[in-house]
This record gives structure tokens, sequence and C-alpha cells, in this order.
């Protein structure tokens, strides 16, 4: 009589390593580049399987069901905890300081695309807090040392005496 293997419980697929081929397939999904996020191409190179990297209606009926197959899979994979979180933690080594100025620094050196050029320059003087994304509001020093110049209070004295000069003008 056969045997039944136990049912696979969630703890023992989430405690489960990863093996050499999803080890492989986390770092195609997050390798920078042409397949970058591609969880199907991701799939055939980790797993090597045979099926050209060339438009779905260019492959044969065999390797159109090998290629379903794979996308059934590489969504799997992506539903794995395990993998979600060696794809996070390749994905969290690229985006450090020094790679994200390194990629705006090429935006901004281009000179094909003006307007993400532009859009590049501004993050970059706001992150080195050249400018500020809020506007300037005058500060109250500002307001008291005003009201303290020789020349303001003069100003404000003449001011007063032509407002008094036709008040009383009009009253008369």
């Amino acid at each position: 009589m056969k045997q039944k293997t136990p049912k696979k419980t969630r703890t023992d697929i989430v405690k489960k390593e990863l093996n050499p081929n999803q080890r492989m397939f986390c770092e195609f999904y997050a390798k920078p580049g042409e397949y970058f996020g591609n969880g199907v191409v991701s799939y055939i190179l980790a797993y090597k399987l045979d099926i050209p990297l060339v438009g779905y209606k260019a492959l044969n009926d065999d390797q159109q069901r090998r290629y379903n197959s794979a996308c059934t899979l590489a969504n799997h994979l992506l539903r794995n905890v395990k993998i979600k979180e060696k794809c996070n933690e390749l994905l969290d080594s690229l985006i450090k300081d020094e790679v994200v100025d390194r990629e705006l620094v090429r935006v901004i050196v281009q000179n094909e695309e003006l307007a993400p050029k532009v859009s590049a320059i501004k993050e970059y003087n706001l992150l080195k807090k050249r400018v500020s994304d809020k506007p300037a509001l005058p500060s109250p020093e500002l307001h008291l040392h005003l009201h303290q110049s020789p020349k303001v209070v003069q100003i404000i004295k003449d001011a007063e005496e032509k407002l008094l000069k036709e008040i009383q003008g009009d009253i008369k």
C-alpha cells in the first residue's frame, strides 16, 4: 500500500531556505537591465529552460506551452514569502545613496531629453538643500529690524502727519 506524503503546512514552506534555482531567480529578477522585474524571463534563465527569449508569437507550440508553464511557476515564486524577502533584499542593496546619486548625475548630464534633466536638477538641488520646496517666509527678526531703522521710522512719521492733515482738511 502506498504511503501518503504528509501535507506541507504554511510554516514548513516559510521556514524552508531557497534552493539554488530560487536564488538565481531572485538574482535575475532584481538585476538591473533588460529583464529587470520580469518574472517569466527570470524563471526561464534561472531554471535553464530551453525557451528562446523572443516574442511569444515566434515560439513554436511546444515552446509556447513551456513558456505558459514558466508564467504560472514564476507567478507562484513571486508569491513565496522567502522569494519576496530575497528580492527585496537585493533591490535594497541597489538603492543606495551612491547609486541614486550616480543615476541622477547621468540624467543631469544627458542632452537628449530636457524635461527629465530639469526634474533631475530640481531634485538634486532639493537633496543638496540648495533650494527648498517651501516658500520662504520673512523672519520675525526682519520685522523688528525694520521698525528700528531711523529711515523707516521717519517714513512712518511722515505718512502719519500727511494722513492727519488730509483728515483735518476733510473735516473743515
